[in-house]
């Protein structure tokens, strides 16, 4: 497939399944869930279904990030700064997928280094949100 449309579908795709899972991991184990099996969960979706698809990594990621930005600022009572942050990781974590896979020629390397900066930042945002309410 020849331009965005492939990463649209894909980074859509992810976001939808991630949507899905994200919902029964979260009603099943709470809390903890977010810190580890969510950041794992959503990496593997986006990079897979960007190598699935054959499209970039890094828009895949990109698309999937501006998603879960419109989910956060319509849905989020914070406003627009939690939606935006969504865009800004996601697409980071993409970058460090597609340059982990640059350098090495595989694609773990980069896919668990964004597994582990995304369960950082998770791990933050809610420390911080819990001492902040």
């Amino acid at each position: 497939m020849v331009g965005f449309l492939p990463a649209i579908l894909a980074g859509s795709l992810a976001a939808f399944l991630a949507w899905v899972v994200n919902r029964y991991l979260v009603n099943l184990w709470g809390e903890p869930a977010v810190f580890a099996l969510v950041p794992v969960g959503e990496e593997i979706l986006k990079t897979s279904l960007a190598l699935i698809f054959k499209t970039s990594i890094i828009f895949t990621h990109l698309v999937f990030g501006i998603l879960e930005a419109i989910w956060d600022i319509k849905k989020n009572t914070r406003g627009l700064k939690p939606g935006l942050m969504a865009l800004v990781t996601h697409s980071i974590f993409g970058l460090i997928t597609w340059y982990g896979f640059k350098i090495t020629g595989y694609v773990s390397p980069g896919l668990m280094a964004a597994i582990l900066l995304h369960i950082a930042w998770n791990s933050f945002i809610i420390k911080r949100s819990n001492t902040t309410n």
